[in-house]
């Protein structure tokens, strides 16, 4: 018990992979134990953005993992990079979209600056602050907060101008009641069953 060295292998049967607000189906995967409680990893994840096939490669020690990324047709690392995030080549970003493609790729380099992302939603003290990318490839923020304990609201603002207020009342753990109005004045209403298995 005081020299323990483990030693075995994991291997990938099947998965996915969400990273960045995109979902990956993983593709290989195998952990290593030789002798050491920090395993070595080796995970590729696939995801097709517009013509591009993206490829995310983690490899290297659990507690130092190296991160690179490949496409089909092939593009330099930071083209894969915004093709990933955005549907749309480097040039074609929007300034926002670059700043958080900076973002993005500071936190996935492991420095320990916090991300301008986090920082927005530390000090609008809010619950949520997100930017995504729609179906269209435009950017779209979100910025959400609890007004009680089972009350939660948003509000979405895209490049367009198009927006969006949502208003989710749990009614209890597993029944959500979520109502919806945008800029143009439509407006939904739904109630949601959610069970975790």
């Amino acid at each position: 018990t005081d020299n323990v060295q483990p030693s075995g292998f994991f291997g990938l049967v099947r998965g996915r992979m969400n990273l960045l607000g995109k979902q990956f189906a993983l593709t290989s995967g195998a952990i290593t134990l030789s002798g050491s409680f920090d395993p070595r990893i080796q995970i590729e994840a696939t995801t097709t953005s517009g013509e591009y096939q993206t490829t995310i490669v983690v490899s290297g020690l659990v507690s130092d993992p190296e991160i690179s990324f490949r496409s089909v047709p092939e593009l330099p690392e930071e083209e894969v990079f915004a093709q990933l995030l955005f549907g749309k080549g480097i040039q074609q970003i929007s300034p926002f979209q670059a700043l958080q493609l900076a973002s993005a790729l500071r936190e996935l380099s492991g420095k320990r600056v916090p991300s301008f992302v986090r920082s927005i939603r530390r000090n609008l003290a809010l619950d949520d602050f997100n930017i995504n990318v729609d179906e269209d490839g435009s950017a779209q923020v979100t910025a959400g907060k609890y007004v009680s304990e089972n009350v939660y609201t948003d509000v979405t603002i895209a490049e367009d101008g198009k927006s969006e207020v949502t208003i989710n009342l749990d009614v209890n753990k597993n029944i959500t009641v979520r109502g919806a109005v945008s800029e143009s004045g439509n407006s939904s209403i739904g109630v949601f069953f959610e069970k975790d298995y």
